[in-house]
């Protein structure tokens, strides 16, 4: 997981995070998968030809079965957009003093917030980072200053979800307080 202090001009720092990417994953454009398969099937017609026995054969089945699941779950996942799992980001690009327009979500890690990098947007000029602060600036003016009001369907909905998240909090605690219990009776 790749983190980084990113500066907003406010006078504070935030936390950034987003997983990086394993090394050495197959593209789905197919270079890397391309010879894996053409070695594959090149190992198929070699196994035929010198008859190797059928477990050999079997396997390798099950591993281009296998390589073909990954290429098609990299596809969905390509299909359903960015997220925090599979997060856009051009590493690349990203470099220490680069401007970046980053979208993502509030976290909490170890009672700090941070966000977790869902899309980051590399702002090569001058005018698209200008073009970035009248976002943030007209998001600031039109969404967050303007009073928040509830119905009272969801002010009930937020406060049941808060009482179900303190009632789970509660149980941990009685569950971590009966385990340390356990262990001191242990120990004795």
């Amino acid at each position: 997981m790749g983190a980084a202090y990113w500066n907003d001009s406010s006078g504070s720092c935030i936390e950034c995070s987003a997983i990086s990417p394993a090394a050495n994953t197959p593209s789905i454009e197919g270079s890397t998968l391309t010879t894996q398969f053409s070695k594959q099937n090149m190992n198929k017609n070699l196994a035929c030809e010198r008859k190797i026995d059928e477990k050999n054969i079997d396997a390798e089945q099950r591993r281009h079965v296998k390589q073909n699941k990954i290429v098609r779950q990299e596809r969905q996942v390509q299909a359903a957009g960015p997220s925090v799992l599979i997060p856009s980001v051009p590493w690349n690009e990203v470099d220490i003093g680069t401007v970046a327009k980053i979208k993502g979500r509030v976290a909490i890690w170890w009672d700090r917030r941070r966000i977790e990098i869902v899309k980051v947007e590399v702002l090569k000029c001058t005018d698209l980072e200008v073009k970035c602060w009248n976002e943030v600036r007209d998001f600031r003016k039109e969404i967050l200053d303007i009073p928040w009001s509830l119905t009272r369907n969801e002010e009930l909905q937020c406060r049941s979800f808060k009482e179900r998240q303190m009632r789970k909090s509660s149980k941990d605690d009685e569950k971590k307080r009966f385990q340390r219990r356990k262990q001191v009776r242990m120990e004795k």
